[in-house]
């Protein structure tokens, strides 16, 4: 079960880093700064 205080959990589609986004509405990938689109299942 994904915690939920953590936010979604999201994959970069650019560097592959997977990070939550702590409830951001735009999240951004904490390795290279990319804008997150795909989430993790």
């Amino acid at each position: 079960m994904a915690q939920t205080k953590l936010g979604k959990k999201h994959i970069c589609e650019s560097c592959g880093t997977k990070f939550y986004d702590f409830g951001k509405p735009n999240p951004v990938c904490p390795s290279c700064g990319a804008q997150a689109e795909g989430e993790a299942s």
